[in-house]
């Protein structure tokens, strides 16, 4: 089975550079390296220029003009996979050595699976791993041995996020059914792993480390202004589940309420807070000592949209 890496990029020559270098330093070689440009400049372009010749890889690069941004980037490399099996990589996060080796071997011996990933070490700027986080994060997000394989419904792990946002590999086919949304902006990554477990596609997680993933203040997650558990949250709130499903929405809601509430307070979205904070998933909340401090959030954040509408 053929496979394309595809590498969404902005400004980051140097960070690009390390991506396309620990795909042409894998055991199993990909067939072609996709890389989708939205740098404000030339200096990515002319460096992937230069650096692609006599490579063992086939190199296709796309200036976007105008910018696409991170999620149209990638719908936009997604929908120029032509091979078997994609990967996506984010240009500033690395595969190790053997990892397509090991995600297409899930291939050959699952051929009913659809998506294979791995667990992730986290590094941060200077590459340097922190293995307490990284044992907490993925623990956190059930990529640990007592969940190997195919043991989440398909559901349940587009639900608990149990694929990372990079690094997996899905069946081309996938993405003639699912498409990548480009308007969720922060929750787009969310919103495809959940797609995935709507139509049922079947995920694997195998328990051995193959991407790297930079933590770092630039990264999306950590980005000022982050609005991805209030998308995420009005994304599943509205969504109609498979039928026995609804158990499963509702203690996400039910969980992911506070995390929505406090981040459209930081936003100053109190409207939005204060819609949330009354909903059937957080009354029980309403009373706790944490439900009172969210409060207390709401009110300043009206306050602080009030006065920006006063002096607008």
């Amino acid at each position: 089975m053929t496979i394309s890496v595809c590498i969404p990029t902005y400004n980051r020559t140097v960070n690009l550079a390390g991506a396309i270098a620990c795909c042409l330093e894998q055991t199993l070689l990909p067939d072609v390296i996709l890389i989708a440009d939205d740098s404000t400049n030339n200096e990515t372009e002319q460096f992937v220029q230069g650096f692609k010749a006599d490579k063992p890889v086939n190199i296709r690069y796309f200036r976007n003009r105008p910018s696409r941004g991170q999620a149209g980037n990638v719908k936009f490399l997604f929908g120029e996979v032509v091979t078997d099996l994609a990967v996506l990589l984010h240009d500033d996060d690395r595969l190790l050595p053997d990892a397509l080796e090991k995600l297409h071997d899930c291939f050959t011996r699952f051929p009913d699976i659809d998506v294979a990933f791995g667990k992730q070490y986290y590094m941060n700027d200077e590459e340097k791993i922190d293995m307490q986080l990284t044992r907490k994060q993925n623990g956190d997000y059930y990529r640990d041995t007592a969940y190997a394989g195919s043991r989440l419904s398909s559901l349940e792990a587009g639900f608990l996020q149990q694929m990372p946002s990079d690094g997996y590999m899905l069946k081309a086919a996938v993405l003639k059914t699912v498409n990548y949304n480009d308007t969720l902006r922060d929750a787009g990554d969310f919103e495809f792993g959940l797609q995935l477990g709507i139509h049922n596609f079947k995920l694997f997680f195998l328990d051995a480390f193959t991407t790297k993933y930079r933590r770092s203040e630039n990264s999306n997650r950590m980005r000022k202004g982050n609005d991805a558990a209030i998308v995420a949250y009005t994304i599943v709130d509205g969504l109609n589940v498979p039928a026995g499903s609804e158990k499963l929405k509702t203690g996400w809601l039910r969980l992911m309420a506070p995390v929505a509430i406090a981040q459209a307070c930081n936003l100053n979205q109190g409207k939005k807070a204060s819609k949330i904070f009354f909903s059937k998933y957080h009354r029980n909340k309403i009373f706790s000592a944490g439900g009172i401090k969210r409060l207390l959030m709401i009110s300043k954040a009206l306050l602080a949209n009030h006065k920006s509408m006063s002096f607008s």
